[in-house]
């Protein structure tokens, strides 16, 4: 073919914002279109194979390095065919798992391989990097934190929040009050704390009205936010 010669030739995104844009998508994987009618139980690879470069760290000396570090993401989770940050990545939402486990089913079904050894790390987004590796040293040549105990738990709590709330949402056509409701209940039935709710808007900006009367979902885990967006009725 020759067609190539008609094409101009690639240009790769500068390292920083190709690396940005990577983690941008691990962290926004619950963010986009996040209704409650089309999020029950799904585990879904958004973002399978993305190429990636190696994260700028100038400027951040040993001294300031942290060992460990929460994940301030519980949607997603990025999972790195090598221990590197410019390996292929598959993003995928948390599902109240360790990272780890959930990353080995990526390795089976995505990577077409047994998974290897796996380390899950903290990004500089904030969100979860799991990549090949047995021990603290995966994370520390590269420049990232480990990820702190207590993830594990935390995760699996928003994942049942998400479930239950999702399940609820979407039986039917449920109203901004009504849907308040719902999640305050949620929120107070399980014990977790700290989150609030906002009203979102719909695809061209409209909020609540006799067009969009029904309530989507959103979830924002590290502002702890339940965002109500409004949609039409099915």
């Amino acid at each position: 073919m020759r067609g190539d010669l008609l094409v101009p030739a690639r240009r790769d995104l500068p390292p920083g914002r190709l690396q940005a844009r990577k983690e941008h998508l691990v962290s926004e994987v619950a963010l986009s279109g996040r209704s409650a009618q089309r999020r029950r139980g799904r585990r879904l690879v958004v973002g399978a194979l993305v190429p990636a470069v190696a994260l700028l760290l100038a400027g951040v000396g040993v001294a300031a390095y942290l060992l460990t570090r929460p994940a301030t993401q519980l949607e997603g989770i990025g999972c790195y065919r090598a221990a590197s940050l410019e390996a292929d990545t598959a993003v995928i939402s948390a599902d109240g798992r360790s990272p780890a486990a959930a990353c080995a089913d990526v390795w089976r079904y995505e990577f077409g391989r047994e998974p290897p050894s796996l380390h899950a790390c903290v990004l500089e987004s904030g969100a979860v990097g799991v990549f090949p590796g047995a021990n603290g040293e995966t994370c520390r040549r590269l420049g990232l934190a480990e990820l702190a105990a207590g993830y594990v738990a935390e995760a699996r709590r928003f994942a049942k929040l998400r479930d239950a709330l999702v399940a609820r949402f979407e039986a039917g056509c449920v109203g901004e009050a009504e849907a308040r409701r719902i999640v305050r209940e949620e929120l107070s039935d399980r014990g977790v704390g700290g989150w609030r709710i906002e009203e979102g808007a719909g695809i061209r900006g409209e909020g609540f009205s006799a067009n969009r009367p029904c309530a989507g979902l959103a979830f924002d885990g590290e502002r702890k936010v339940v965002t109500l967006v409004p949609e039409p009725r099915r």
